[in-house]
């Protein structure tokens, strides 16, 4: 080969390493700007504000249904709102919660089976460093993506177990600044 074959085989070579580098930034861009991405940084926030104190934390891995949450037009909360589908499983690094337990239904139903106060005493032999069950729904987005909304059904589990109560209710308001999640406000939304 002539130097000038050997000059234009490396000068392609390089066009294709740069073609291929910027291919992955911006996929990497499309990736970051994705809902799911979002979903991610969006539970992330809730479980900075809440994750702490509640230490540690099962999570079902299933999350609640939107709709079962009423009322979603409550004057408190940003809207309308349209709800995102995250990943079929939840994991402690989706959620930004390394301490966090996820359950899967399957898991909770047979749980469950009998009633509340044997399904508790189960469910604390099985987890007992359980302090809180949280139920998450999807996340919901305001229109112009400024907001967003997740609903939690949180029990505490010593409660529970001996009155077969302590689940509380209430949707976490985000709100997106210079591109971050940031915990605006909660809305209690019932107590049993």
């Amino acid at each position: 080969m002539s130097g000038g074959e050997l000059m234009r085989l490396s000068q392609s070579g390089v066009q294709v390493r740069l073609l291929v580098a910027l291919a992955f930034v911006l996929w990497v861009c499309v990736c970051c700007s994705s809902p799911s991405s979002d979903s991610t940084s969006v539970y992330h926030a809730v479980f900075a504000h809440f994750g702490a104190e509640k230490s540690p934390v099962y999570v079902i891995d299933r999350p609640a249904d939107p709709s079962s949450f009423d009322p979603l037009k409550d004057a408190r909360l940003p809207g309308p709102l349209k709800f995102e589908i995250p990943p079929t499983t939840l994991s402690p690094a989706f959620l930004g919660a390394p301490e966090a337990q996820v359950l899967s239904d399957d898991e909770l139903r047979s749980l469950f089976r009998s009633n509340c106060r044997v399904a508790w005493a189960l469910f604390h032999g099985h987890h007992r460093d359980a302090n809180v069950v949280l139920r998450l729904s999807p996340v919901g987005y305001t229109p112009a993506r400024d907001h967003a909304v997740v609903f939690v059904a949180s029990t505490n589990v010593a409660t529970a177990r001996s009155n077969c109560l302590g689940t509380v209710g209430f949707a976490v308001v985000l709100k997106r600044v210079d591109g971050l999640w940031q915990f605006e406000k909660t809305v209690d939304l019932f107590v049993s």
